[in-house]
């Protein structure tokens, strides 16, 4: 499972650098570098708060309330650098905000390729 993580990971990354640069060279590049960090840190926000969410729900009892706590801190925070680096994001010449989009997409569309995938051949 971890060596599909790793090649969706360099597939994302080859596709997104290459396509950013091919779109708008210096801007499209940073753009798309900048999509790919922010969305790779909330997706890794995202489950980081599932697998504390996971932990919180065995705790049970009156430990719970640490685990929301927990999450929703994390919620905040994850949202909040999010919208941080998408008004940088946006704030680039053209093409730079269409390509900082792509990366944001590419990597939540990679990391739904690589769920796919890794139940598929779990399935088997």
């Amino acid at each position: 499972m971890k060596k599909q993580l790793a090649i969706w990971v360099v597939v994302v990354l080859l596709i997104g650098l290459v396509s950013g640069w091919v779109w708008g060279q210096g801007t499209g590049l940073l753009g798309a570098s900048m999509g790919l960090i922010a969305g790779a840190a909330s997706f890794a926000g995202l489950w980081a708060i599932v697998r504390l969410m996971t932990g919180a729900a065995k705790l049970g009892g009156d430990q719970r309330w640490l685990g929301t706590g927990m999450m929703i801190f994390l919620v905040f925070l994850k949202i909040s650098l999010l919208i941080g680096v998408s008004l940088v994001g946006t704030s680039l010449n053209d093409p730079g905000p269409s390509c900082f989009g792509m990366g944001l997409v590419l990597v939540y569309s990679a990391a739904v390729g690589w769920v796919a995938s890794a139940s598929q051949l779990a399935n088997k």
